[in-house]
């Protein structure tokens, strides 16, 4: 917009985020790998303004060194520290625009800035201000679309806003509020009107608090618990739980466990617990993990999977568990009770229940951390991928060899992976995926091999299997042993499906490397348990069906979950289980080439338009 200049406020001294800001100016605080001043500047730069100004004061030459190569960017710098009415006033005079949008330098949100500038525009306004209900200080009178004063109010100021420049110009540059223009502008009968988003995100980065709230909140809409800016090789294994978020390149000692942590810079840590706080080489700053997590009084909602389920975990004095609410559905929270009991008889790790209310039906659990398998990886230090994963796969193993001799089985006989059941995953591949992903129509000739796969499926010998049984079901306790979690899908079936569902993991490809020796211990363990014994060659035959029947499942799934649930972080999954099932298809023991054909046609139509299947997860 060439009638546009854009102006980002970052003069501001980050006071309540000291020690930190000692050295880190506010605006220059990462967020996920890319400084807040950056992440406005860029959205700035969509709008193709004539001008972007950056103000300055404390530390200035930090921000100007990071500002100075910017296209379109000038730099005004403050002696004396203006406010945000001086600074406002002060750009205003260099301006050569008509409009000037500003930005607070240290807003984090998603707010449609074109929508704001258009709006204006219509409105006919002098200022518009953009206004949200998720702004904590809510003190503007709205009345009809108008700002009518500042007092007590449903919403609040974002830190967008928009102005005529004539209006402007007939402020003096003196240290001054933004209020004071607008309450002028009001008293001289100026328009001045508000624009309300009604969706999106809003952070205001200036506490540690919020802070870490944004970058938590980020990193859930990725369905991610950790970050690594860069990996290095010469981080040391770790223990770790909540959220943990690496933003430059720290020295960690051997024994430190964090928990919900933002390391900042070449940070050092000695051993010991790092809890709810941001580490940088100017000092440490803690957050209260509830506020952080936009929990409310002693709990807040927790878990990143598909479930429809909600998690809280609670706090009671010094003790802490999870509430698991199955809102109506007593059914599957009458499952849940008897499959902790069914596999705690068979002496598998699972979360112990402390109390139930069966009222309510919520399940009170022990709480084992937020550390799956998959995000316990993601850590460039842990890399014992056959220790860990062979616990899990002797696990498994355990519950398919010791159900037999434990009292409850029978319960279970309800839930069985029959043809029926084969047939209803291979429907939700097609509905969710097939249909949701590609314009392909499913032919007769695929409609028979899926009708085949399913038949043969079924007549494997059938066990009590987990049924999804994967890295982020799988999680590490502090301790570093196992526990496994979301079982109320315990049926019987065949056990070559958990083998697969975990070493043919979409989530972890890479651990094919492996697989050979995985499948080694999931035999030695079961036949060390069993009466029965398994052969690795038939073990090997089955998974070679049961493997294709999961993929399928997952990436019907994964399409379920992201366009019908709006979980679009499963997308970024899509690419690797499409990879998976057309490795299957190449390996399968019988012919099935009306369906190598759909899935190799999908597969290149989304590489044709990857965007399909890509998030943008950041701002």
């Amino acid at each position: 917009m060439s009638n546009l200049d854009a102006v980002i406020l970052s003069a501001g001294f980050g006071e309540r985020l000291r020690p930190i800001t000692n050295v880190t100016p506010k605006v220059l605080l990462p967020v996920l790998g890319k400084p807040i001043l950056i992440r406005v500047y860029e959205r700035l730069q969509s709008l193709n303004p004539g001008k972007i100004f950056v103000n300055t004061h404390y530390l200035a030459e930090v921000v100007e060194r990071a500002a100075r190569n910017l296209k379109g960017v000038e730099i005004v710098k403050e002696p004396e520290i203006l406010g945000t009415g001086g600074a406002i006033s002060n750009v205003a005079k260099r301006s050569k625009s008509d409009i000037i949008l500003i930005h607070n330098g240290d807003v984090l949100t998603d707010i449609d800035l074109l929508s704001v500038v258009n709006f204006h525009l219509k409105s006919e306004a002098d200022i518009t201000l953009a206004v949200s209900e998720k702004v904590c200080r809510k003190n503007l009178v709205v009345e009809g679309g108008y700002l009518k004063d500042i007092g007590e109010g449903r919403v609040g100021f974002t830190g967008i806003a928009v102005y005529r420049k004539r209006l402007l110009d007939k402020f003096e540059v003196r240290p001054f509020d933004a209020k004071e223009i607008w309450l002028k502008a009001l008293r001289e009968g100026y328009k001045v009107v508000v624009f309300e988003p009604k969706e999106g995100f809003w952070y205001d980065i200036g506490t540690s608090v919020s802070y870490a709230r944004a970058i938590f909140d980020l990193l859930n809409k990725r369905g991610e618990r950790v970050y690594i800016r860069e990996a290095k090789s010469s981080l040391p294994p770790l223990y770790f739980d909540g959220f943990l978020v690496i933003e430059g390149e720290p020295e960690i000692e051997r024994g430190a466990f964090l928990r919900n942590v933002i390391l900042l810079d070449n940070v050092q840590l000695k051993q010991g617990e790092y809890k709810n706080c941001i580490l940088s080489p100017a000092g440490i700053i803690s957050f209260d993990e509830i506020s952080a997590m936009g929990g409310e009084s002693n709990k807040y909602l927790v878990g990143l999977g598909g479930s429809d389920r909600k998690f809280w975990r609670v706090y009671e004095g010094n003790k802490g568990f999870v509430i698991c609410d199955y809102g109506e559905n007593k059914k599957e929270f009458e499952k849940h009770l008897k499959a902790t009991e069914f596999l705690m008889k068979c002496g598998l790790p699972v979360p112990k229940i402390v109390d139930v209310d069966g009222a309510k039906n919520h399940i009170y659990m022990e709480d084992l951390g937020d550390t799956t398998l998959y995000s316990f990886f993601k850590y460039p230090g842990n890399r014992d991928y056959l220790k860990y994963y062979s616990d899990a796969v002797k696990i498994i193993a355990r519950l398919h060899a010791l159900w037999p001799l434990q009292e409850g089985a029978d319960y279970f006989k309800e839930f069985v992976f029959d043809y029926e059941y084969f047939r209803w995953e291979q429907m939700h591949f097609i509905n969710n995926f097939v249909k949701r992903f590609s314009n392909l129509e499913v032919s007769e000739e695929v409609e028979q091999e899926l009708d085949k796969l399913a038949d043969i499926c079924s007549k494997f010998e059938k066990v009590i299997l987990h049924r999804d049984y994967q890295s982020q079901n799988i999680m590490v306790k502090p301790n570093g042993s196992l526990a496994i979690v979301d079982f109320t899908g315990l049926r019987w079936g065949p056990k070559s499906y958990d083998i697969a569902s975990l070493i043919f993991d979409p989530y972890m490809p890479f651990i094919k490397g492996y697989r050979d020796e995985l499948l080694k211990v999931y035999v030695d363990e079961f036949n060390s348990l069993s009466k029965k014994v398994v052969s690795r060659s038939d073990l090997e035959f089955e998974i070679k069906f049961t493997k294709l029947q999961r993929h399928m499942q997952a990436l019907g799934a994964y399409g379920y979950l992201s366009r019908v649930k709006g979980k679009r972080y499963f997308e970024k999954y899509i690419m690797d289980g499409l990879r998976l099932l057309i490795e299957d298809l190449e390996d399968s023991p019988i012919d099935l080439l009306g369906l190598k054909a759909l899935v190799n046609e999908i597969f290149k139509q989304l590489l044709d338009n990857q965007s399909t299947v890509e998030y943008n997860y950041l701002l």
